[in-house]
């Protein structure tokens, strides 16, 4: 019990300091108060991993999941420089949000199944509680070498949400089962690799308040099992700004346990961090001064304190048409078997995991808007990461599995990203990534590819909707058992959805994923599904 109680105690005395806050209001005479719409979740709207990246249904496209490495495409379309972020997308295929439930049912080859449901109700006290359940598996597929069977994904999630007018409340709990396929591995490997059944079990809360200095809490806790091995992560953060004449001073507190048991093994991580920030924002200059101050009690150290500067700058040149902007920045990031589950369901919990130090991140570029629909971001950063997780192949006595090596690793990228978007009818992304890795024991940085590319189109005429999305991945490296070199090809993968609204409530759809139908290889030894089509419904009420 002593190893939580630092994050619980945190935890109570924030909830206490936001239910006080309610009771006051701001004394400033002029207010600007942002009404929002109160979110109504889905099932659909989790990060799943997914066997090939499915075109997505969400309306942020923040993260495009793929079965064994989420792959992001930012959302940079309509940015606005003088408010520094970018609105959702503006084409979206279903209207699960508008509705208070709905109910889907897809087939496909392959032995392909969907199922998902959700329903919110009302309660008389403006209370809005529901639940949903998702439910898909996939057939067996094949390559030359090797045979990877079904696998499936069971996703469960309650929830209750209020609006008080001075806060947004949300609280959830779930329940996750990624079942991994069964590989059979012929020649050059010698057994076959056992499936991999990892359980999740999630109970979290969400507030925004609005009017007072206290913006967000957030606060999640995860148990995760497999066979003999347990884990625990706890995450709390919130955020706070108190303007002062023209500044505004942002407070960010966090802390994180992450811990688990590994058979005779165990390991604990806890940390706290407050990051402090002073904000100027004028007509055309916004500047940001901040530090992140981190304390770490971990099982190898003990009561360390880590300093990292956090500074931005962004000058718009021409209003809207052209922003140039420059970052300095470092981060600790705390790594968990239960990230890793999502990325990848064949990491083998064999080590005790170790946070990721960031000691710089300098990030510079240019972004804007031409006219109304084009929008771009172009990016150049250099970045140092300590104990940075690398993925590698590794005989284990459950088989080859994914094990986790460290290295101090030093790269630069270049990043673009461009969109336009025609409100309601027609939008399209094109992102671009180019690494260069230096690490500093390693040949290279196993499973990383020096460049990738996106790009996603989506348009609707009538009650007709397209999605298309357009994946290329560069080669990777791995060295088996780190003695043997091996490599995952390049691979381009397609997709696309078709989507009918045959009536005010059901919208019929067809989905196709890989339609080339390539037998690539995200990591080597881990085929992904050839081609496979969904047809399917959704109906809501």
């Amino acid at each position: 019990m002593k190893k939580y109680f630092p994050i619980l105690f945190l935890f109570f005395l924030l909830i206490f300091q936001q239910v006080q806050a309610q009771k006051k209001r701001d004394s400033l005479q002029s207010q600007t108060v942002t009404i929002t719409r109160s979110y109504t979740p889905t099932v659909g709207d989790a990060d799943k991993i997914q066997v090939n990246p499915p075109v997505t249904v969400s309306e942020d496209f923040r993260k495009i999941p793929l079965q064994y490495r989420p792959l992001e495409l930012e959302a940079v379309s309509t940015f606005l420089t003088e408010k520094g972020k970018s609105k959702k997308p503006s084409v979206s295929f279903e209207r699960y949000a508008a509705s208070p439930g709905f109910a889907e049912l897809a087939v496909g080859n392959q032995k392909a199944l969907r199922l998902r449901g959700w329903y919110l109700y009302r309660l008389e006290n403006d209370w809005k509680i529901g639940g949903g359940l998702s439910y898909e598996t996939l057939g067996q597929t094949a390559t030359d070498t090797l045979l990877l069977t079904a696998f499936s994904n069971l996703e469960s999630l309650l929830t209750a949400q209020k609006n008080t007018g001075l806060a947004d409340w949300r609280i959830q709990a779930g329940y996750n089962r990624y079942g991994s396929a069964y590989r059979d591995t012929l020649q050059p490997f010698s057994r076959l690799a056992e499936p991999l059944a990892v359980h999740n079990i999630y109970a979290g809360l969400k507030s925004d308040f609005h009017r007072t200095v206290f913006k967000k809490i957030r606060f999640r806790y995860d148990y995760s099992s497999l066979d003999n091995f347990s884990g625990n992560d706890i995450a709390l953060r919130n955020t706070n700004i108190f303007p002062v004449g023209g500044f505004d001073i942002a407070t960010v507190l966090s802390a994180r346990y992450t811990g688990g048991q590994n058979g005779t093994v165990s390991y604990n991580n806890f940390q706290a961090g407050l990051f402090p920030s002073l904000r100027l924002d004028r007509e055309r200059f916004h500047f940001k001064l901040g530090l992140k101050l981190f304390y770490q009690n971990r099982t190898d150290i003990n009561d360390r304190f880590l300093f990292y500067p956090d500074i931005a700058v962004n000058y718009d040149m021409v209003y809207e048409l052209l922003s140039i902007y420059l970052n300095y920045e470092g981060d600790l990031r705390t790594v968990s078997y239960k990230n890793l589950w999502q990325e990848n369901r064949y990491v083998l919990p064999s080590t005790a995991l170790v946070p990721t130090s960031t000691p710089y991140h300098f990030y510079g570029g240019f972004r804007g808007q031409i006219g109304s629909r084009l929008a771009y971001d172009l990016q150049l950063g250099l970045t140092k990461e300590n104990n940075k997780p690398l993925l590698h192949e590794r005989f284990s006595p459950r088989g080859l599995g994914l094990n986790i090596i460290y290295d101090n690793v030093e790269y630069y990228y270049f990043r673009t990203n461009l969109s336009y978007v025609v409100p309601r009818f027609f939008e399209t992304k094109i992102n671009f990534d180019y690494y260069q890795y230096s690490p500093e024991t390693q040949a290279k940085a196993w499973n990383l590819p020096d460049y990738k590319l996106a790009w996603l189109m989506r348009f609707r005429i009538g009650k007709f909707t397209w999605g298309n999305e357009l994946y290329y991945y560069a080669p990777r490296l791995d060295k088996l058992n780190l003695l043997v070199p091996v490599k995952a090809g390049d691979f381009l993968s397609a997709n696309l959805r078709l989507g009918y609204q045959a009536g005010k409530n059901l919208h019929i759809y067809v989905e196709g994923n890989n339609l080339l139908n390539r037998n690539y290889q995200m990591y080597y030894a881990y085929p992904v599904h050839g081609l496979h089509i969904l047809a399917g419904a959704s109906y809501t009420f």
